[in-house]
Order: C-alpha cells, then sequence, then structure tokens
C-alpha cells in the first residue's frame, strides 16, 4: 500500500521523466509503460532477450514494445507494477502526435471487436489446418497415389503445417487465447504433435523483430544470418570463394540456410531444454521420432513440417530483406547530426532540423512501417498461404491483431499513414522475389529510409519502392 501511495504521489511531467532516465541510466532501465514509470535494476532482471532490448528501451515510451511481446503475459505487467516509481502526469506525454493517433485508431478497432479474444475461437482455428494434415497423411498412408497424385497432396499436406505455423505465429503474438499461460501450453502441445520439437522460443524471439524491425544489432545476427551481407554494414562477413557476384551468396540462402530453417529450430529447441534442464523435453522429441520413422511416417510428419518452415521463413523474408536496415539506437549518443542508417529516428543529441520530422522519426509508427512491406495485398491466394499476413504493414502497426483482421484495418491504416506523409511499402509477389534477390545479389545497394512530408491526405506518385542504380529508394519523397 505505501509502494502504491508512493507512486501515485510521484507525478512526473515529461521533463521530469527525461531528467530522471539520464541520472539513473548508468545504474537501472528507465521506461514508461501505459503512463506508468519503471525502474529496473541493471543488476536486478536479466530479459531473456538480453539486456539490449531493455538498454534500447531506455528513456523511452515502450508500451507498444511491451504490448507485443507480452500482451497476456500478466506475469510481466505485474512485474512492471512492482518496478513503477511513479506516473506521468498525461499517458502519451513522451510519444509523438503520429503515435498517438495511432492509439486512437487503435482503440477504434478494438471497439470493432479485430483485437477480441478467445479460447474458443483459438482452438477453433486449428480444425482446418489439422483436415488438411490429416487428410494427405491418411490418403498417402492408405492409397497408393501416383507420382502427380502424390506431389499434390503432399502439397496439400505441407500447406496443412504452414497454416499451422502461421496459427502458432497469431497465438503467440496474443492475438488468439485471453491467457498467456494457455498460449504457451497450446503452442507446446501442437508444435510438439505437428513438428516433434518445441519451438515457442523461437515464437519468442520473433517479438524482438516486432519491437526492433530491421534493426541489425537485434533483428539480423542471429543463428546463420551473421555469415550473410545484406546491408553495407556486413561487408567482410560473407566467404569470398563464395561471394563474386552474388550468385554465391544467393544459391547459399535460398539452397541452404532456409531449407535448414527447420533443423535450426530442432536444434534452438534441444539446445533450450539443455540450458534450463527440461530433460523431458528431449526425451518425448526422441519418442516421437522413434514413432514417426517405425511406423512409415516419416515423410507426412517429418519432411513436410520441414517444407512448412521452409515456407514461412520465404514468406518472412520477402517482406523486410530489401527495406531499410539501420544499427541499433544505443549506439554514438554525442553526434548531433543525424544519421539515417543509425536508428530508426534521431537519437536525444541528434536532428534533421526540422522539429516535425524529427518526431515522426522516433515514433513507433516510423519504426514499424519504414522497414516492412506488404506483399501481394489484396491477393486471395497469396494471402491464405501467408496466413493473411500480406497486409504486413499492418501486421506491425498492430502485432497483436489476429491476422485474419489485418486486411479489414487497411483503407483506415493506408489514409493515417498517407496523412502524415509516409509511404505504404507494397509490392506484388513476384516484385519482392525480385528485390530480395537483388539486395542478395548486390549488398552494397543501399535501402533509403522514407522522409516523412505533408502529403495534405492525397498519396504522393512516387511512395511506393523503387531503385535507382546502387540505391535501393524507398518511398523517398523529397
Amino acid at each position: 500500500m505505501t509502494a502504491r501511495a508512493d507512486r501515485d504521489k510521484n507525478i512526473m511531467t515529461k521533463s521530469d521523466f527525461l531528467e530522471y532516465a539520464t541520472k539513473e541510466e548508468n545504474d537501472a532501465f528507465v521506461f514508461a509503460v501505459a503512463g506508468l514509470v519503471c525502474r529496473i535494476g541493471h543488476a536486478a532482471f536479466k530479459h531473456p532477450g538480453g539486456d539490449k532490448v531493455l538498454q534500447d528501451l531506455h528513456g523511452r515510451d515502450a508500451t507498444e514494445h511491451i504490448e507485443a511481446a507480452h500482451r497476456t503475459d500478466k506475469h510481466v505487467y505485474a512485474r512492471l507494477k512492482a518496478a513503477c516509481v511513479g506516473k506521468l502526469v498525461e499517458k502519451n506525454c513522451l510519444v509523438p502526435q503520429i503515435d498517438r493517433e495511432l492509439r486512437e485508431l487503435k482503440r477504434t478497432l478494438e471497439n470493432e471487436g479485430l483485437f477480441n479474444l478467445s479460447n474458443t475461437k483459438g482452438w477453433f482455428r486449428t480444425i482446418e489446418p489439422l483436415l488438411l494434415i490429416c487428410g494427405s497423411v491418411y490418403y498417402l498412408q492408405v492409397c497408393q497415389p501416383g507420382w502427380i497424385s502424390f506431389l499434390i497432396v503432399s502439397m496439400v499436406g505441407a500447406l496443412g503445417y504452414l497454416r499451422l505455423l502461421w496459427w502458432m505465429h497469431d497465438a503467440t503474438h496474443h492475438a488468439l487465447f485471453p491467457d498467456g499461460r494457455t498460449t504457451q501450453m497450446a503452442v507446446d502441445v501442437v508444435s510438439f504433435v505437428g513438428f516433434g520439437s518445441f519451438v515457442r522460443q523461437a515464437f519468442r524471439e520473433h517479438g524482438i523483430h516486432h519491437a526492433f524491425t530491421n534493426v541489425m544489432d537485434h533483428d539480423w545476427n542471429e543463428e546463420f544470418l551473421h555469415i550473410f551481407e545484406v546491408a553495407p554494414e556486413h561487408a567482410g562477413r560473407f566467404p569470398k570463394w563464395l561471394r563474386g557476384n552474388g550468385i554465391g551468396q544467393c544459391i547459399l540462402w535460398y539452397g541452404l540456410a532456409m531449407p535448414s530453417f527447420g533443423i535450426n529450430k530442432y536444434v534452438a529447441s534441444l539446445k533450450e531444454a539443455c540450458g534450463r534442464g527440461w530433460w523431458w523435453r528431449p526425451l518425448l522429441m526422441m519418442g516421437r521420432l522413434v514413432f514417426v520413422i517405425r511406423f512409415g511416417l516419416t515423410w507426412n510428419m517429418l519432411v513436410l513440417p520441414l517444407v512448412a518452415m521452409f515456407a514461412i521463413a520465404f514468406v518472412g523474408v520477402l517482406n523486410h530483406l530489401h527495406m531499410p536496415m539501420v544499427n541499433s539506437a544505443s549506439g554514438d549518443q554525442n553526434q548531433n547530426f543525424f544519421n539515417p542508417r543509425k536508428a530508426w529516428g534521431p537519437t536525444k543529441n541528434e536532428t534533421t532540423g526540422n522539429k516535425i520530422e524529427d518526431d515522426i522519426r522516433r515514433s513507433w509508427t516510423y519504426a514499424m512501417v519504414a522497414p516492412t512491406s506488404s506483399v501481394g495485398a489484396g491477393s486471395t491466394v497469396y494471402g491464405y498461404v501467408s496466413g493473411g499476413l500480406n497486409y504486413h504493414v499492418e501486421h506491425h502497426l498492430f502485432p497483436c491483431m489476429v491476422s485474419t483482421n489485418l486486411h479489414k484495418s487497411h483503407d483506415r491504416v493506408r489514409a493515417f499513414i498517407d496523412k502524415h506523409g509516409l509511404p505504404y511499402a507494397t509490392d506484388s509477389f513476384m516484385g519482392a522475389l525480385s528485390n530480395t534477390a537483388m539486395q542478395l545479389f548486390d549488398p552494397s545497394r543501399v535501402a533509403q529510409s522514407p522522409t516523412p512530408k505533408n502529403c495534405n491526405n492525397v498519396r504522393p506518385d512516387n511512395c511506393y519502392p523503387r531503385r535507382t542504380g546502387k540505391k535501393h529508394i524507398v518511398g523517398t519523397m523529397n
């Protein structure tokens, strides 16, 4: 009671908060969540995503970041309340106008039920992919299909596994079940039965991608990606004997790295189990593998899930690889000029020379829109295969919205982005495939961050991605 009373008495203005964050930066991480000021000591808590995650939230409003990763995790919000040391005099005082309007739009969409959670609907959505999987398994095991029938039915089975992965994606984005522990149990059960591993950790790491999209210190330094060159900052990482004109990198990327995505997740699941002392997980995984081999289900329950994992990695790459990438915000804080490849907006000592542009570049909205491209928006077929995430800009603005509702927000998101002079990057499937391949062929191509411009609610003609020479211009409107 005393702690809460002290918190309620400690009312902070924006300047008070920034002064307090500066004072504490050597001892603690200070950030705001839904109007509450939280202080977490450097030695008091070890974040699963690494200290750098909290470091890059220091001195900021982290409401959207926390919600994207922990919307239904009640224990996380309980921990944040325990770490609360004050309240902001105005809940939105730390965020720029563009983010305030985004929050208003989100509230409107919430009132329309687009963010609703339900245990019944959450489990009901597994029926369709399970029917595809079970039907293909039965046909391939019982019937004697010719090679054409075999290929078609195998594709249906792989599609079923892919749809199941999209279900797990929505679940771990806190878009299906109202309680985080139910989500954890559901994802563990489905991933073990369907894929023979526990991939919840992989989806948990996906939350970092949504908080720091295309920020290379967070988003592009995991697993095998460190050997690839995807941006000028990665120069020299790729083996010289395969560098050439980029053909070797493309072959390695599409022929080895992405097909091995599923195997990497199996290995990561084992490493997590060993690290946490969960001895029963490897035993269960081994038992399922023996069962699959013993009953001749290797193709249906081992190969096809790996194909689906390749497909989900392939779809994800199309939305981001060719878009602007930047370094972390927690770099040199002493420079006083704006470096568009340093962070998704000027840091406290940087400026573009225009306050309105500074505010937009510092916003959550800009950090989500600038590095993201929708692919095949409006396409029913690709929308089904990609789990509704063809509306990918909407997905990054509202990561906790179930993917089947994203298209319902498209027109309003487009109008909102246009109002603030930001481009809505979109491309066809073949266009996105071409752009990502070209980025691998020539990583020196620079994808420039879009320059905000007041469009007076009229979409500019040049707000879509285009390439000129070695510079990949994404929505610049100078």
